[in-house]
């Protein structure tokens, strides 16, 4: 195992020791809300006055057919009804039918449900989670009262002050100490089945629903916006369900719904009872079914855990600047024919290659791994000027398609590079430098999310920019040369900042980037010359020794797009990682100043994909 595996290893460890310091898993968890967060509360009260509710075959006191969303975010939750006055952490306190607004003891409002938290002197810790959504049992008369037809703007009215007494609640909680709160949005009352029984998606219950839902979901995303800003100790999270719910019913059939407007307990006339509730976005007229609940806790979770985004980002700049690399490494092939083949002063030559490569990186960390394919093409000039010394310059145009492991996402990185170098001889000394400048245009990001598998779309641009200095001495031999050098080249891509669009909720907002790579490397390049039936034939041979020098660390920083999350942010390790390279190219020329050659060059890689090169070249000469 390498050293800089080792550092790797080591940086793993204590990356997931920061992200428990940075409160990515949660101690306990504190539920706060009504039927779409109750595990049971309602159920276990009424049970006990001997009129159970919700009856089978509802499940285990949840109004669903399965486990609610609040249950899949990792902690196993206590009933409040149910356990002891001693319990104190990870509990729900959420009852269905439960209003945001009022003091009702049964179902508690959500201030009497934090009154049964407070009871139970529970001081929240700096990592433990709270979750607040209600609403929904406020905003329902008002959508049936026989005077809404003819005064709608009492909706708005209504969705505001629910919206209102929501935040009102999660503020006693923050001045209860809670520091990670999430906030959930309500989702579209009109497009459930029950709104939709009144007249269809244009009719009076779709369109107050809708109305409703936006006046609350407005005021709502409002205030946590106001909380985020003067409560700067408290990172809260927003989770807007309306447009995680629309995006279902949009493309239910690509996540495996069969039906989007009916629910599953419907009679089968009304189109319920078909399949199994997986089929059903809803499981009753207004609820959702398990499997709906089940890719609401999958995107929370990714809503709550940043860091595997924030390391998919990384994937980019390790792209870029492998697609560097393989650029230089063309170049090198070039520098290496000047240092060994003496030309007259004066001499120009023009030379063109089309390069393709493919290969891959290893997980690092935070940053997934990926294989890529990738092509560079090139044309430069380069000639004798004085005194041993020749002077070159080259145009490089590459794109890099990658995909990203485990289903990962994919990225493209294209660049437009100009690079001028200078080959010094002296008797059997040579020395080499170069130095690089262009353009980087990165496109088709897309991440995989936790949302079904969709994929957010991003796109960004760069620069990158790098030099080289090399030393060798080149012994002569019969009708070639053998030339043993040593390298060293910096390497740096700075990709600007992006927003990832097209999923609801986990699109990130991501910062500027940067990578660089500081290697150094050993080699030998053998050169022999022929001629076979009046043409000249030159085989070229490589063996290099590449590693990075150091093993520093770059950050890649991000926060929730269109939301009021905190700056989160990973380190992973530098560089483009090294190995041994060995390859080796065939010239033939073709007349008086043409030849063409063609070449093979593999990266071995301990860690990582070997990467294969393919080379064609022309040059002439005048």
């Amino acid at each position: 195992m390498t050293p800089r595996r080792l550092i790797t290893l080591a940086l793993a460890f204590a990356l997931g020791s920061i992200a428990a310091a940075q409160n990515r898993s949660f101690p306990n968890i504190y539920v706060f809300g009504d039927s779409l967060s109750d595990t049971g509360n309602l159920f276990a009260a009424t049970s006990a006055l001997g009129a159970a509710n919700p009856p089978a075959p509802y499940f285990q006191g949840r109004f669903s057919n399965g486990p609610v969303w609040v249950e899949r975010l990792g902690n196993t939750l206590a009933l409040a009804v149910t356990a002891p006055p001693t319990v104190r952490s990870s509990m729900n306190f959420a009852f269905s039918g439960a209003t945001a607004a009022g003091t009702a003891s049964l179902p508690p409002s959500l201030g009497v449900q934090i009154g049964l938290f407070r009871q139970r002197g529970i001081t929240p810790g700096a990592g433990d989670l709270f979750t607040v959504l209600a609403g929904a049992n406020d905003l329902i008369p008002v959508l049936s009262a026989p005077t809404t037809p003819v005064n709608p703007a009492s909706l708005d009215a209504a969705g505001a002050a629910t919206a209102q007494s929501v935040m009102a609640n999660v503020q006693t909680l923050v001045g209860l100490g809670a520091k990670n709160i999430v906030v959930s949005g309500l989702p579209n009352l009109g497009a459930t089945p029950r709104s939709l029984a009144a007249g269809g998606p244009g009719g009076a219950g779709a369109s107050f629903g809708l109305r409703a839902t936006n006046a609350f979901n407005n005021e709502l995303r409002s205030r946590v916006g106001l909380l985020a800003q003067s409560a700067a100790d408290v990172n809260v999270t927003y989770v807007d369900v309306q447009a995680i719910v629309d995006r279902m019913i949009q493309d239910h059939r690509v996540l495996g719904f069969s039906n989007a407007t009916s629910f599953y307990l419907a009679p089968v006339a009304q189109g319920g009872q078909q399949g199994t509730p997986d089929s059903y976005i809803f499981w009753d007229d207004i609820h959702p079914t398990a499997k709906t609940h089940s890719i609401l806790a999958g995107i929370v979770t990714e809503m709550l855990n940043p860091e595997a985004s924030l390391g998919f980002s990384g994937t980019l700049g390790s792209g870029a600047l492998a697609l560097q690399g393989i650029g230089a490494s063309t170049f090198d092939g070039r520098a290496a024919q000047v240092a060994a083949s003496p030309r007259a002063k004066g001499r120009l030559d023009a030379y063109a290659s089309v390069n393709y490569g493919n290969g891959g990186r290893a997980q690092l960390a935070r940053r997934p791994g990926f294989n890529y394919d990738a092509q560079v093409v090139t044309a430069g000039v380069d000639g004798r000027v004085d005194g041993g010394l020749t002077l070159g310059g080259a145009l490089n145009v590459g794109r890099l398609s990658a995909q990203v492991a485990n289903g990962g996402g994919q990225f493209a990185v294209e660049n437009a590079v100009a690079r001028v170098y200078a080959v010094w001889s002296t008797g059997a000394l040579s020395l080499q430098a170069d130095g690089e400048y262009g353009t980087l245009d990165l496109k088709g990001i897309r991440r995989t999310t936790a949302f079904g598998g969709f994929a957010t779309n991003g796109k960004s641009a760069g620069i990158q920019s790098g030099s080289g200095l090399k030393a060798g001495w080149t012994v002569a031999t019969g009708g070639g040369a053998i030339r043993p050098w040593i390298g060293f080249g910096m390497r740096q891509v700075v990709i600007q900042g992006y927003t990832e669009k097209d999923v609801p909720a986990l699109g990130m907002a991501l910062e500027q980037q940067e990578a660089r790579s500081k290697s150094g490397a050993i080699g030998i390049d053998v050169a022999q010359s022929w001629k076979i039936d009046g043409r000249n034939v030159r085989l070229d041979l490589r063996g290099v020794w590449r590693d990075e020098m150091g093993s520093e660390n770059r950050a890649i920083s991000g926060r929730l797009a269109d939301n009021f999350t905190r700056r989160s942010s990973v380190l992973m390790l530098d560089g483009d990682g090294g190995g041994l390279e060995m390859g080796g190219s065939l010239g033939v020329g073709l007349g008086k100043n043409w030849s063409a050659s063609v070449g093979y060059a593999a990266d071995i890689r301990q860690d990582d994909k070997n990467a294969n090169r393919f080379t064609f070249a022309v040059q002439t000469g005048f």
